[in-house]
């Protein structure tokens, strides 16, 4: 996916719903991270022209999502990008499973992915060293498997969770990627390796009841 800047603030303004009142702040918003070297690859300096990809797009969506569950601009930026393999893997597998043909009987097409966030924001104390300051971690999941590991995960004592469901991010921001003239975003190559960027999706079972479905590898499948 090719997106100008133009593109880009029009695809992530319809996503978010922005009112047209509000635009000076939303794209305030939006020079805030890119001060902070966010998303990472797009600060060349001015007077150049850049083009953005799917990848620029929906980190600053996700980033945006977690603004709006109450993080700071830098938490935010800061979780997105050094969890990207594990998100991006959870879109990959929300783009597969909606858009694409699976190896099984398509029977999974109402499963919704998510991305559970596990943050200790007390972890800067529990170390003497600035690199024992986790950020927080990312795991995808899907509803069943999801209420297993908040019921039964050892990590949800000291902890707290931030929950996205990365099938309708995905499908919100491709919708608004539409709108704003990218073309095909829909069938757009760049999602089609995503769900194998954290290697611990690449194959991965799951499903509904005793549906299983797996997510497609060229490897196996």
């Amino acid at each position: 996916m090719i997106l100008s800047y133009r593109q880009l603030e029009m695809a992530l303004g319809l996503y978010l719903r922005i009112h047209p009142d509000r635009l000076g702040t939303f794209r305030a918003r939006v020079k805030q991270f890119q001060r902070l070297q966010f998303p990472s690859g797009v600060n060349v300096g001015r007077g150049t022209k850049m083009t953005y990809s799917g990848e620029h797009l929906f980190k600053l969506a996700t980033a945006f999502e977690l603004i709006g569950l109450g993080q700071p601009a830098l938490t935010a930026s800061t979780l997105v990008e050094s969890n990207w393999p594990s998100i991006a893997a959870g879109y990959g597998i929300a783009v597969r499973n909606e858009f694409h043909e699976w190896p099984h009987d398509k029977k999974s097409s109402n499963i919704l992915i998510y991305l559970r966030i596990t943050l200790n924001t007390l972890s800067p104390l529990l170390s003497n060293s600035e690199d024992g300051a986790e950020s927080g971690h990312v795991s995808v999941e899907y509803r069943r498997n999801l209420i297993e590991y908040l019921e039964d995960d050892p990590e949800r004592e000291g902890n707290s969770f931030l929950l996205l469901c990365a099938s309708h991010i995905m499908r919100g921001v491709l919708h608004a990627c539409k709108d704003a003239r990218v073309k095909d975003p829909f069938d757009d190559p760049e999602f089609a390796e995503w769900y194998k960027r954290d290697g611990s999706y690449g194959w991965w079972m799951f499903g509904e009841g005793n549906q299983l479905v797996n997510v497609p590898d060229d490897q196996h499948s």
